[in-house]
């Protein structure tokens, strides 16, 4: 009965730690937004303070980039950048 009762607060150790962990970390090291390729968001982007185009300066001359732009469901759009 004690292995039994111990192999199971094991088991729900295990399950309760991997629901704690941010799995989109790992999905989107390899995955890319919207199918496009821009596979590293580094911040929102907002119509009057941070545009599209101070996006794609960003990804491009300062990070070494081929190409950046802001993407994603309004209101909330990322600025992702493309290798």
């Amino acid at each position: 009965m004690n292995m039994t009762k111990a192999f199971l607060v094991f088991v729900l150790a295990v399950v309760l730690a991997s629901s704690f962990s941010d799995s989109n970390v790992v999905a989107s090291s390899s995955s890319s937004v919207n199918g496009f390729g821009y596979n590293h968001c580094i911040k929102l982007c907002f119509p009057n303070s941070y545009t599209d185009a101070d996006c794609k300066f960003e990804c491009t001359k300062l990070l070494g980039y081929s190409d950046g732009g802001c993407m994603g469901l309004a209101p909330k759009f990322k600025c992702c950048c493309k290798k």
